[in-house]
């Protein structure tokens, strides 16, 4: 059999458990007051000098979710298909979690580029 579809199932759920772990952190309520505190933070714009303990939180926990994903690629030896897959169902889990699109574009888009 040329394609795998029994693998399908363990990505999206290790993409939801994967979100769901963010969200435990990191809960939608959370995210938008620092969106709201530090606006240019969530842009491309650049960062403030010092940092908050809560944003140093935030990317500490958005490092090991890359970290996981990573180690999920490596032990499960997924393809281009399955990887799309797995950032695919993290944006829609984090989306259903209650997070705004945008966030969730954008740290899906960072996830995908730490599986490249």
């Amino acid at each position: 059999m040329i394609f795998n579809w029994s693998g399908n199932k363990a990505v999206s759920d290790f993409a939801k458990s994967l979100a769901q772990d963010f969200v435990d952190r990191f809960p939608p309520p959370v995210i938008e007051e620092l969106m709201k505190e530090h606006p240019k933070l969530f842009q491309a714009t650049g960062r403030k000098k010092s940092t908050p303990k809560e944003l140093d939180k935030l990317a500490a926990a958005v490092s090991r979710c890359y970290q996981r994903a990573q180690q999920f690629k490596r032990d499960h030896k997924l393809g281009v298909f399955k990887t799309a897959r797995l950032s695919k169902s993290f944006q829609d889990e984090l989306i259903g979690l209650g997070y705004r699109q945008d966030f969730a574009k954008e740290l899906t888009l960072g996830l995908a580029n730490a599986l490249i």
